[in-house]
């Protein structure tokens, strides 16, 4: 199956070579239209076995920008990861600043396990750790989660299940040049938190996604 292209934000996949070659390795370029190109920092490297990008937790990072964006009534996240190191609060990908209701995000916890949040008051809408929400160093897993703006709320996917369900902050704003950051969270313009693992792809919606359209990007 190839998943629908509608209300796609950023789309950067390192297994296409319209986003990501060796000739110009400092770019990822976007798939899904917008013209939303990632600039790979700090030597993020290039997995040949599995085509995949890899964060060594230290400084890597690849960073983008939403323009000319106006807050949508939810969004999505949505990849294929395999994770090496599983620290607490290491992040995987974050769209927006850390300033309250203006950033969502994925991140691991210090239990083999994820969080999606939306970032709020302090603290992080966090999505409660379930039995099928368990996650196993080197072995890829599919990773999606949706937000709903003006309630908060939220769906954690692994694969092409239902992990856990949760309620944040609502989003009230997302700037109109919003970072898009993968490997690490963004914190009033500070990059940090950087986490180690790989990355295949890399999707960013405008919409909620259901269980159906997550299976088909799983599928």
């Amino acid at each position: 199956n190839k998943p629908g292209q509608q209300h796609l934000e950023v789309y950067w996949d390192a297994n296409d070579s319209n986003s990501y070659s060796f000739a110009e390795s400092s770019n990822v370029y976007d798939l899904s239209g917008n013209g939303r190109m990632g600039t790979l920092t700090n030597g993020v490297g290039f997995d040949a076995e599995y085509n995949a990008f890899t964060f060594d937790g230290v400084n890597d990072v690849v960073t983008g920008a939403v323009s000319n964006h106006s807050l949508k009534s939810g969004y999505s996240m949505a990849t294929w990861i395999n994770p090496l190191v599983m620290a607490d609060e290491d992040y995987i990908a974050v769209f927006g600043v850390g300033n309250i209701g203006t950033q969502i995000g994925i991140n691991f916890d210090s239990s083999n396990a994820l969080r999606a949040y939306i970032y709020g008051s302090g603290t992080l809408g966090i999505v409660a750790q379930t039995s099928d929400n368990y996650i196993r160093s080197g072995e890829w897993i599919h990773v999606a989660a949706t937000y709903v703006s003006g309630t908060g709320a939220i769906n954690l996917y692994i694969n092409d299940k239902l992990a856990a369900t949760g309620l944040g902050t609502s989003l009230t704003s997302i700037s109109s040049s919003a970072p898009v950051i993968i490997g690490a969270r963004d914190t009033n313009g500070t990059i940090e938190r950087h986490a180690n693992f790989k990355m295949a792809n890399f999707r960013l919606f405008g919409k909620v996604l259901n269980a159906d359209q997550v299976r088909e990007l799983y599928e």
